[in-house]
């Protein structure tokens, strides 16, 4: 099971829907399955790893950061 909802799985479907053939007479029957597998495993990524875009994330900046990237940004200008 936890080789079949892993992000590369998903990826793996991604590159077989690619390399289906169009003119393939199973093609539509095909490509609909890959579809339905990769939409059921991202909903089961995406329940147990939620988007990263979705947290939030919060920084401290200290002062003597701001000011040596300040320095940098000076320096690089000159």
């Amino acid at each position: 099971m936890a080789a079949k909802c892993t992000v590369q799985h998903a990826f793996d479907l991604i590159e077989k829907h690619i390399a289906l053939n169009p003119a393939d007479e199973n093609f539509k029957n095909e490509a609909a399955q890959i579809i339905d597998n990769f939409n059921m495993r991202m909903k089961f990524i995406n329940k147990y790893m939620p988007d990263l875009k979705a947290q939030e994330v919060e920084h401290s900046v200290s002062e003597d950061l701001v000011k040596r990237i300040e320095r940098t940004i000076v320096d690089s200008a000159n």
